[in-house]
């Protein structure tokens, strides 16, 4: 057969063959497949002895798999004793198992493919078309996951890895190992934003979380040209275009969206648009997006910073428990990011505190509907601006404290940055600089 059909029986008489030759690989092949990746049902027969000798710490040579196989009675439904003697010299040598591997993996992926086809065309007059749709993207993705997947690797790997990213950090003198945001204090905190880990933002309603999120994008994909892709479950494409403009730009969204602007406004938006519209980034404001849909649209746009705007809205399929449903969105949020090797950030709302509590700073039990957003998460960014609370105080305008509640791999801290309400942006600070110095700088 040819690699890429529904099965590939000389890649499997090679791995098989592979298993006789030596212990060592058949430890190794049984990371790798299944008993299900076989075709033939002698030798899925055939592979479990090996598994089931391998997990016994026991020889895998064809002698061992003979006398299992007559322990069991299972010698006739794999021909005889004379088709395992056969198996023991298909492969040529035990080092090309992986490729004849592969090549069953493949052949796995097409029957899976296949059978996904043929399952879609009896639910394509059914009610439940969108079960169906959410059942097959995940079936999509399980399949692309056995693709890529591979067993343990040495730790060197990981070492050498980190001990890179360190060197290229070294050389050019920063101690940003991530993406930078942009934040002064959250860079130099974290180190940037890490591959693979969930960074959540949190805030109670109008305290900024989108805009902070808007603003790395904005410093990602405008200032260092790296494809950001945004899923937007809230706000429309012109609604975040509209931000992304007034932050570059500079001017009162207000004014930006009645046209109410100067010739020197109207200049620097002229070319905010030109920045913004060549900037790397993709969006999908679609706001019924699961997160194993977002996880192929991922698969497709590779980029390097993930958003998602916010996880509250997002379609989970489930319906029995919704604080089960939020923390197995957080947790595919999570393998999202680990797959991709990019950070995600997500934006989640937080809980109204009650009339009575004093305590207006958020904390993380405040994560709204589910601990297992925090559990999930490699970062929890907690935004608070107290002149929310307290309008008619001056003495806190702008004012906009960052608590950095969780970080995995480092200190938590507080930081503080200022907010520009007139072009809804978060900006750099000093803590010990004046409260209105956002509205000075604007």
């Amino acid at each position: 057969m040819l690699e890429g059909t529904t099965n590939n029986v000389p890649a499997e008489e090679s791995v098989l063959g592979a298993c006789l030759w030596s212990t060592a690989v058949a430890r190794q092949v049984v990371q790798v497949l299944t008993v299900e990746d076989f075709w033939l049902e002698k030798h899925r027969i055939i592979f479990r002895v090996v598994q089931k000798l391998v997990v016994e710490g026991k020889d895998t040579d064809h002698f061992s798999i003979i006398a299992e196989l007559k322990r069991q009675n299972l010698l006739e439904a794999v021909d005889s004793q004379a088709y395992i003697v056969m198996l023991h010299g298909c492969c040529a040598n035990d080092r090309a198992w992986g490729h004849f591997a592969d090549c069953i993996k493949s052949a796995t992926a097409a029957r899976s493919i296949s059978d996904l086809g043929a399952a879609l065309e009896t639910i394509s007059g059914a009610e439940d078309l969108r079960g169906g749709l959410d059942t097959a993207s995940e079936k999509l993705q399980a399949v692309a996951r056995r693709l890529d997947g591979e067993g343990p690797t040495h730790i060197s790997e990981g070492v050498d890895q980190t001990f890179e990213n360190m060197l290229l950090a070294r050389e050019s003198g920063s101690r940003i190992t991530g993406l930078e945001t942009g934040f002064k204090e959250l860079d130099a905190t974290t180190g940037g934003l890490q591959p693979g880990n969930l960074i959540v933002v949190g805030g109670r309603t109008s305290m900024g979380k989108t805009s902070l999120a808007l603003n790395v994008v904005h410093h990602v994909a405008v200032k260092e040209q790296r494809p950001v892709l945004i899923f937007s479950l809230e706000m429309n494409k012109s609604e975040i275009g509209e931000r992304l403009i007034c932050q570059e730009a500079r001017v009162d969204s207000l004014g930006y969206r009645s046209g109410n602007l100067t010739e020197p406004e109207l200049l620097r938006v002229e070319a905010a648009r030109s920045l913004v519209s060549a900037a790397p980034i993709q969006l999908d404001d679609r706001g019924d997006r699961s997160v194993d849909q977002m996880r192929v649209i991922a698969r497709q746009q590779m980029p390097a910073l993930i958003i998602v705007d916010y996880i509250q809205l997002m379609y989970s399929g489930k319906t029995e428990n919704r604080a089960q449903d939020v923390s197995r969105i957080a947790r595919d949020l999570k393998v999202m990011a680990t797959e991709q090797r990019v950070p995600v950030i997500a934006v989640s709302q937080l809980r109204r505190p009650g009339a009575q509590l004093a305590r207006k700073e958020p904390m993380l039990e405040d994560l709204k509907e589910s601990g297992g957003i925090e559990q999930n998460a490699d970062l929890v960014l907690l935004i608070y601006r107290p002149e929310v609370d307290d309008p008619g105080n001056d003495r806190l305008r702008g004012i906009a404290d960052i608590n950095l509640a969780k970080n995995r791999t480092g200190p938590c801290r507080k930081m503080r940055l200022y907010w520009v309400a007139s072009y809804c942006t978060f900006i750099n600070g000093r803590a010990d600089e004046p409260a209105n110095f956002a509205l000075r700088q604007a």
